[in-house]
Parts: structure tokens; sequence; C-alpha cells
């Protein structure tokens, strides 16, 4: 879906998958870094970081050898679902709300395998840091739902058709 407005503006393929890679681990970075913002104040210690979550195999191996451009994407928006556990625990405004919504929906709708592993993941982490924080609970359910609402049209035939899928 990405690539699309490329295509039309006629960028070569390889082109358009780099820019769309810089562009999303640029974006994860940040991400990485909001996130470790609520750990440390230390620049460093951010920096160190983020620069080893660029680096680390699983990301180098995918860039290198298989390319998939929907678990390069996966990987960017992941540390900014952690960033959004910790959003929750102030009240947002409306742009910030829709900003979340479409954020969970772009990571619901960038790889399928990486989002049914790092929701459970994500969901045990929002226990540790909401507890019992209802107010908390409700935005991020509230976003969790308005985003599964935008990406039905891509996952309610998934499921719908799984029956009729060989997968092994």
């Amino acid at each position: 879906i990405l690539s699309l407005p490329f295509s039309f503006l006629k960028v070569s393929y390889q082109t358009t998958f780099a820019l769309l890679v810089v562009v999303g681990l640029s974006f994860g970075a940040v991400g990485m870094y909001r996130w470790l913002g609520n750990f440390t104040k230390h620049e460093k210690a951010k920096a160190l970081s983020v620069a080893l979550w660029l680096l680390q195999p699983y990301l180098v191996s995918l860039l290198a050898y298989r390319g998939n451009i929907g678990e390069v994407l996966a990987y960017s928006l992941l540390p900014w679902m952690f960033v959004l556990v910790h959003s929750v625990l102030n009240k947002m405004k409306v742009i910030q709300w829709i900003g979340w919504i479409l954020l969970v929906a772009a990571f619901a709708l960038s790889h399928n395998i990486t989002v049914v592993f790092a929701v459970p993941i994500m969901l045990m982490y929002a226990i540790v840091v909401l507890g019992r924080e209802y107010g908390s609970w409700k935005r991020l359910v509230g976003i969790g739902f308005a985003a599964v609402g935008l990406t039905l049209w891509f996952w309610l035939p998934a499921l719908l058709d799984m029956s009729y899928t060989v997968v092994g």
C-alpha cells in the first residue's frame, strides 16, 4: 500500500524499498528513544540502546537476505506500541487519539505474524505498567478497538478464509 504512490510516480522498486526502510527504521529509532525515556534520562544510554536496536542480527539478516518490507515496518512500529502503553497513563487530546489509532492500525496491517506474536507480549507489558489504572485501560482498549475496526477490511477475510488456506 505504501509503495503505490511511488509506483504512480515511476520510482524504481529498489528506491521505493530503500526509502520505506530508511523512513521506517528512522521512525522506529525515534520510538525506541521515546520508549527508553520512560526508564532513563541518560542520553548516551538511550543512544547506545537505539544503535543496538538498529544493528541487532535479526534486523541485519532481514535487510541483507529476506528484504520483507512488512517485517521491517512491523519492527519499526513495535517500539511505538510500548510507548502507547505509557502514553495512555495520561489523558489525551483528540488529535493524539487519532494518531495512536492510526499507528496501531498501521502496526496491525504491517505483518501478520509479528502482530500475532507481539500482541500477547504487549498485553503482558500493559498489565505490568498499567496495573489497576482503569482509566488508562479504558483509553488503551478504546484505541485498540478503533484500530481493529479500521483494519477489518483486511483481518476479517483473512480470519474467515483461514479454513480454506493451506499453511503447512
